[in-house]
């Protein structure tokens, strides 16, 4: 039974969330559930997990549904962090980390960066590798790159075979640039040679450093065969119209766009360039051109 959830913990962590689900589903165990359960939010599904975890009274399933009522806009974002500030403090070790990770999720959707650092550190000390990878991600958005690799390298330590450790390599690879870009199509290559890994995460992730390395050809080829998989999935259709904007297409690079304004109007890339077109929009004002 524990190959089994070893299995749809993997499939989780690599993003082949349909195969997570199916898998659960055939070798049911209450962590396998709750993998699943997270593996439909993925998939945009809140309902279905609420419903797959009904009757269920433990801290980590208050905690998932807690994460698919606030991913279905049925919870707000402060209701949602005060139920799970009360789990963190109440629940039993089993479930703790897996509260702070979920936690640390929500804070940071609310841009309370901090506050999530400061409730992902201590499973990051209890070597939970989920707190750890968030970590890693929300210092990279804080564009602490230096911070993130400390965390990487202090859990390379001991867990340098574990997936979400190679992914962090990746993801501060990526960030980093130059041969580090090399190192983070090698990981995201090895991850890509796992049974069920050819998916979309895995896919954008091989573009993303393919394009960095300025293989574009090859990175365009990644996306579609994406695309090819799921057509209206946003991080493809962003890097699509990043990829065709690095190649000089403009034309296709605004048809990308468009297309991801209309999918996915929250992504983003999507919110941050509006609020830079407003702002070019406020300060042009303030001049006017002399007859």
């Amino acid at each position: 039974m524990e190959s089994e959830a070893f299995h749809v913990r993997t499939l989780f962590y690599q993003g082949s969330y349909t195969s997570c689900v199916q898998t659960a589903e055939a070798a049911p165990s209450a962590s396998s559930k709750y993998y699943a359960a997270r593996a439909l939010i993925a998939l945009g599904q809140p309902q279905k997990a609420h419903v797959m975890l009904q009757g269920d009274s433990s801290a980590s399933a208050k905690a998932i549904k807690t994460l698919a009522g606030y991913t279905g806009k049925r919870i707000d974002g402060a209701t949602a962090i005060a139920t799970l500030e009360e789990l963190v403090d109440s629940s039993d070790p089993e479930s703790e980390c897996l509260c702070r990770a979920i936690s640390g999720t929500l804070l940071s959707a609310e841009g309370e960066t901090n506050e999530a650092l400061i409730v992902l550190a201590a499973g990051a000390d209890a070597k939970d590798q989920e707190c750890i990878a968030l970590q890693v991600q929300i210092l990279l958005h804080m564009d602490r790159v230096d911070l993130a690799r400390k965390v990487y390298e202090a859990s390379k330590l001991w867990a340098e075979d574990s997936l979400l450790i190679q992914l962090c390599e990746a993801w501060i690879g990526l960030r980093t640039g130059g041969e580090a870009n090399q190192a983070a199509y090698y990981v995201y290559d090895e991850i890509a040679q796992l049974p069920s890994a050819n998916n979309v995460a895995v896919l954008n992730g091989k573009a993303i450093a393919q394009a960095a390395m300025g293989h574009l050809p090859e990175a365009e080829s990644g996306l579609i065969e994406a695309t090819q998989l799921d057509a209206r999935h946003g991080t493809t259709i962003a890097n699509t119209a990043a990829l065709a904007a690095l190649a000089g297409r403009a034309a296709a690079s605004d048809e990308a766009f468009a297309q991801l304004a209309s999918v996915a109007p929250q992504h983003p890339l999507v919110i941050d360039l509006a609020h830079k077109s407003a702002l070019f929009d406020e300060y042009a004002s303030r001049y006017s051109v002399a007859a």
